[in-house]
């Protein structure tokens, strides 16, 4: 809601947006109705919000290749160069994310590439996961198998096909990149139920759950309140990046030239809320 309906209600005020230019409504019907220092903090928001997103992604990019990759060839690698590979990596990384950016313009703008990439990346990926979680037949060859053989035929279908003059609309490449996975994956399932199989994880799944249920009824005082003292720090933390917030969108709107009163309680309430937050951590 807060992301998707401001630019869905800037489209029906500026319906004459073309593809690029729909890419800057959310920037656009912000300009309209936020003063020019909230304006500059939600800017500062997003950016920020990006850059720890792109940091994120990268760290874990770098640690997959550095940990599941680069040390499995070199498994007497000291730690040094572990750290060393995971920088080189955390570089490489970025530029190639940089050179991918400076191509989207081509591509049709980051609306279409993101969508072309979540249908033909994002069930692939994210499904054989998920239904593990509710499956104890599923192995780590029919996720994998799975994983692979729906990214090589909407592979196919996305960069192959157009050659011979045969492609998907988008919703058709997003109908195929959910239904070929799930149908892998449910085929996996049958063929499992048939012969009886179940994975080899699933039992010591059930083992560490037990442990792990018998260590939590074994917990002493002091793990128990060392527990609680850091939930009570975490809310504290989080209370006082509210109150904080609160109290910079109330002095801005202080300084608005329309909105104030707007502006400034919605300020406030956020700040209310941060110091109910900090007293819930004190108690």
């Amino acid at each position: 809601i807060l992301w998707m309906l401001p630019p869905m209600i800037y489209r029906l005020y500026g319906p004459a947006l073309n593809n690029i230019e729909a890419e800057g409504a959310y920037l656009m019907i912000c300009k309209e109705v936020l003063p020019t220092g909230l304006m500059g903090l939600m800017i500062g928001g997003m950016i920020f919000a990006t850059t720890s997103a792109l940091n994120s992604k990268l760290n874990i990019a770098a640690g997959v290749f550095t940990n599941d990759i680069f040390k499995r060839f070199r498994t007497d690698s000291s730690d040094k160069t572990l750290m060393r590979t995971a920088t080189l990596s955390t570089i490489g990384f970025g530029i190639l994310t940089i050179l991918i950016t400076l191509f989207i313009p081509l591509m049709g703008g980051v609306v279409n590439v993101v969508i072309s990439l979540a249908a033909l990346t994002g069930v692939p990926l994210y499904l054989p996961t998920i239904w593990t979680l509710f499956s104890k037949r599923q192995t780590g060859t029919s996720t994998i198998t799975t994983t692979l053989l729906s990214l090589a035929v909407n592979g196919i279908f996305k960069f192959i096909t157009p050659l011979f003059g045969f492609s998907l609309h988008r919703a058709e490449e997003m109908i195929l990149g959910v239904t070929f996975p799930a149908a892998c994956l449910l085929a996996f399932e049958i063929y499992y139920i048939i012969t009886n199989k179940v994975s080899d994880r699933y039992d010591s799944y059930l083992v560490w759950e037990k442990k792990n249920h018998q260590r939590n009824e074994n917990l002493s005082t002091e793990e128990i309140q060392g527990t609680i003292k850091d939930n009570k720090f975490s809310l504290k933390v989080i209370g006082t990046g509210i109150l904080l917030t609160g109290i910079a969108v109330a002095l801005l709107g202080g300084l608005a030239d329309t909105g104030k009163v707007l502006i400034v309680s919605t300020g406030t309430i956020f700040a209310l809320l941060g110091l109910f937050i900090i007293r819930r951590g004190v108690r």
